[in-house]
C-alpha cells in the first residue's frame, strides 16, 4: 500500500510538472517590451503586396505580440513621398512595392513570403527571425524615428550664409577705407 502511495505521489508530480516544463520552452512576449515597427510601402493592386500583408495576417496569431505594422499605400502622394524619403535614408532607391523597414533591415527588391531568401530560408521565415532578432534587442532602431530626429542642417547653413555675406561687406568696407 506504502508503495501504491508513493508510486501515485511520483506519478501526480510528473504530472503537474510536465506541462510547465513544456510551456516553459515557448517563447512568451516579455511584460512590458514594445512590439517591433514594421513599416510596409505597398499598392492595392500589387499581388506581392496582397500577399506580404496576408502573410502577416497569417504570422498575427502566433507572433502577433511580436510586432505592430504600419502600411502606406503609396498611389496616395503624401505615402508616395515618405516612401521617397524613407528609401533614401535607408540607401535604397525607391521602386517596386512592398517595399518593407524592420529595424535596420529593408526588403527594397520586393518581398515574397515563399521566396527564398537564402539557402536555408524563406522570405517569409527570414522576417520572422527579424522580427524576434530585434524584438529581444535592447539596441532596437526605428527609421521613422530616425528620420523625425536627423538634424536639421537648414539653420546652419542660413547663418553661415549671413556670416559670410556680413564678413565680405566687412571687407569690402575696410577695403574702401584703405584705399581713401
Amino acid at each position: 500500500m506504502k508503495k501504491l502511495k508513493s508510486l501515485i505521489m511520483i506519478l501526480l508530480t510528473i504530472t503537474v510538472l510536465l506541462p510547465f516544463n513544456v510551456f516553459a520552452e515557448d517563447e512568451k512576449p516579455e511584460a512590458g517590451k514594445e512590439p517591433v515597427n514594421i513599416y510596409i510601402f505597398r499598392s492595392d493592386t500589387c499581388q506581392h503586396c496582397i500577399n506580404t500583408m496576408n502573410f502577416l495576417s497569417e504570422i498575427e496569431e502566433e507572433y502577433g505580440d511580436y510586432f505592430d505594422v504600419y502600411d502606406y499605400e503609396v498611389s496616395n502622394l503624401e505615402n508616395s513621398e515618405l516612401y521617397q524619403e524613407v528609401a533614401e535614408f535607408m540607401g535604397d532607391t525607391a521602386g517596386g512595392v512592398p517595399y518593407i523597414v524592420i529595424g535596420k533591415y529593408t526588403y527594397p527588391n520586393g518581398f515574397e513570403p515563399d521566396s527564398q531568401a537564402n539557402e536555408t530560408q524563406t522570405m517569409g521565415e527570414q522576417l520572422i527571425e527579424r522580427i524576434l532578432e530585434i524584438y529581444e534587442s535592447d539596441d532596437r532602431y526605428d527609421v521613422m524615428e530616425a528620420i523625425k530626429n536627423k538634424p536639421d542642417y537648414s539653420n546652419i547653413v542660413g547663418i553661415a550664409a549671413i556670416v559670410l555675406i556680413g564678413g565680405l561687406v566687412v571687407v569690402a568696407v575696410v577695403s574702401r577705407r584703405q584705399n581713401s
